[in-house]
């Protein structure tokens, strides 16, 4: 049976990255939780209309708006840094994964406490499947599922990779295959690349597939056209 990821993957045609559609749901969500109306946040900055356009992504707002009312919504100019920043916090924490850095992916998921958009779960979600928090990333898991339409492309792709090494760690080796297979990782960094066939060869291994030494040899190949000759070992 076809992930709802699976199915997403290949019906959509394109959707672009977007940061301020990151943004307009991080502030309408804090928004909400400090019980703060639009026109108590829009006061003296831009119109009740304005700030509900950034929040609902209808346009691309000027930063020093979105500043201000960042610091109306109490959020440290170094948060603001990093929900501005979120995409290439994420694709740090995806390399980090693939380098086996334990501390530097901590720091990745520290700075994603606090924020409540889909990209900052998707942090959270990474951090606890490195460690094989199961429980805790079950629980991601099903709340990023939900929210797959809204998701860009290469958030689509980052949740793909990493909810079928999930499903690996959960013994779904099936499902974590097909949804490995789906993936289309040309424009992503080399490690995500890579860490996409050693899983599938990780997959056929734990099944007992015939195609098992293909895919080993591609996961090698793979390591060799990037020059990451000490990775060679964790196929062994």
């Amino acid at each position: 049976m076809k992930t709802k990821v699976v199915q997403e993957i290949r019906k959509r045609q394109n959707k672009e990255e977007d940061t301020y559609a990151v943004i307009g749901v991080e502030l309408r969500n804090r928004r909400i939780a400090l019980s703060r109306t639009l026109n108590g946040v829009a006061y003296k900055t831009c119109s009740v209309s304005y700030l509900s356009k950034i929040e609902n992504n209808k346009i691309h707002p000027n930063k020093a708006y979105v500043r201000e009312i960042c610091n109306k919504l109490d959020l440290s100019d170094d948060k603001i840094e990093i929900l501005l920043k979120s995409k290439e916090l994420l694709i740090t924490t995806s390399v980090l994964f693939y380098e086996d850095k334990k501390s530097k992916i901590t720091d990745c998921y520290n700075k994603s406490i606090g924020f409540t958009n889909y990209r900052f779960r998707l942090i959270t979600f990474i951090y606890h499947v490195y460690n094989k928090s199961l429980y805790e990333a079950n629980a991601l898991y099903v709340e990023l599922l939900a929210l797959v339409p809204s998701m860009t492309d290469f958030d689509l792709y980052i949740f793909g990779l990493f909810s079928s090494i999930f499903l690996f760690y959960s013994y779904d080796f099936s499902e974590a295959l097909e949804g490995l297979r789906s993936l289309n990782l040309e424009q992503m960094p080399k490690e995500l690349k890579i860490l996409r066939d050693q899983y599938i060869f990780y997959c056929n291994y734990a099944m007992n597939r015939i195609d098992t030494l293909v895919e080993y040899n591609r996961a090698l190949n793979s390591l060799i056209k990037y020059g990451e000759y000490d990775k060679i070992e964790y196929l062994n």
